[in-house]
């Protein structure tokens, strides 16, 4: 996606925090929100301790949108892609908060392109889809850009459970492919 302007949503005294592990929060996390994300394979502590801090396969951050009190409202998982020395992206691998929470969501992408340009990061690749995840991102001002890799679609002769058809999920923690 290509953003083409995206206002500047309150902060609320919210931080975005990076985190160097993960503990029992982010399975507390994990537990309230993943019924909203039937096609998501694992986010608990767990996980993400071995895929970003453990054994990571590419340097990524872990981005916690804490609010006032320093609960965790959302995560974002990123890594930044160096092209030359005056150009760079910030990609968005992954992300979690309270599904269809458009404001919590808005509030974590406001946060991560405002981090990213202050960074100098000449662009931002979102790779993270879900029908209102989209959503965001066309309300947002956000410009579809179509894939040119290659990515397969594999259809099942059975039927998908109404609950994935409708509140799929897909990030790029699940496999190495996104790995540069």
């Amino acid at each position: 996606m290509r953003l083409r302007r995206l206002e500047s949503a309150p902060v609320c005294g919210h931080l975005l925090v990076d985190e160097a592990g993960c503990g029992e929060e982010f399975d507390s996390f994990w537990s309230q929100v993943r019924d909203g994300y039937g096609s998501c394979l694992q986010r608990d502590a767990r996980f993400l301790q071995w895929r970003l801090f453990d054994a990571a396969t590419h340097p990524l951050t872990l981005s916690a949108l804490r609010d006032a009190q320093g609960r965790l409202k959302a995560w974002a998982v990123w890594g930044r892609q160096e092209y030359s020395r005056d150009v760079s992206a910030a990609v968005l691998r992954d992300v979690l908060c309270p599904a269809g929470d458009r404001e919590t969501f808005g509030l974590l992408l406001s946060l991560l392109l405002r981090r990213w340009r202050r960074a100098g990061s000449t662009w931002a690749s979102l790779e993270v889809a879900m029908p209102w995840i989209s959503d965001v991102f066309r309300s947002s001002g956000c410009e579809h850009v179509p894939s040119r890799g290659n990515r397969y679609h594999v259809h099942l002769a059975s039927a998908v459970d109404p609950a994935v058809l409708g509140n799929w999920y897909r990030g790029a923690l699940d496999g190495d492919y996104f790995d540069y």
